[in-house]
C-alpha cells in the first residue's frame, strides 16, 4: 500500500478544507458572511470534502 494511491483523495480533501475555510471567512479576513454565494461555496466544499472521504476509502478497500 503506497502512499501515491491515496494522493487523489488527499489532495481532495486539502482543497475541501481549504474550501470551507474561505467560505467561513477564516481563510482570508474579507469574510463571506451573508452572502448568497457563500452558502454554495460551502454546499461545494462538503460535498468534495466527502467525495474526497469515499474516494480514500475506496482505495483503501480495493488494496485491502
Amino acid at each position: 500500500m503506497n502512499l501515491s494511491d491515496f494522493t487523489d483523495s488527499i489532495t481532495l480533501i486539502i482543497c475541501a478544507v481549504l474550501i470551507l475555510l474561505y467560505a467561513s471567512g477564516k481563510l482570508f479576513n474579507k469574510g463571506t458572511e451573508g452572502k448568497d454565494t457563500n452558502t454554495a461555496v460551502l454546499v461545494i466544499g462538503i460535498i468534495m470534502l466527502i467525495v474526497g472521504i469515499i474516494e480514500g476509502v475506496r482505495n483503501y478497500l480495493q488494496q485491502v
